[in-house]
């Protein structure tokens, strides 16, 4: 699917840049509003931090850049099917962000294992 072109990597550098250092960046709208090059050379800079559950191409390429920086939380998307869960997995996230910065065991965290066999079920579904 065509990205939507009113907001296809609205999110620039010079913004990107003008967040504060130890900002966090979230993004669970759409993968394609900031160009994911360009956020990984500003997330290489050690000076914000970000936790994605959207990509420009889902899943995330092996190869992507933002797969090594340790400063990124992937999150495979699991944004809910319906309007009325949007809220829940919301407040779910952010409890676990909270626990994660502070060092405590995540409540919700969805384990390597199990985000292996998401990536693999769907690049065999897309394959």
């Amino acid at each position: 699917m065509a990205p939507a072109t009113e907001t296809y990597h609205v999110i620039t550098r010079e913004m990107l840049q003008m967040m504060k250092d130890d900002s966090l960046f979230v993004n669970t709208a759409r993968g394609s509003v900031v160009d994911e090059q360009v956020l990984a050379d500003e997330l290489s800079t050690g000076r914000i931090r970000a936790v994605l559950d959207v990509f420009e191409e889902e899943p995330l390429p092996a190869g992507s850049r933002l797969r090594g920086l340790d400063n990124v939380i992937l999150i495979p998307h699991m944004a809910g099917p319906t309007g009325d869960r949007h809220e829940h997995i919301t407040l779910f996230l952010i409890e676990d962000m909270k626990r994660l910065i502070n060092g405590e065991p995540l409540v919700h965290e969805i384990g390597q294992d199990h985000a292996a066999r998401m990536t693999n079920d769907a690049l065999k579904l897309k394959g």
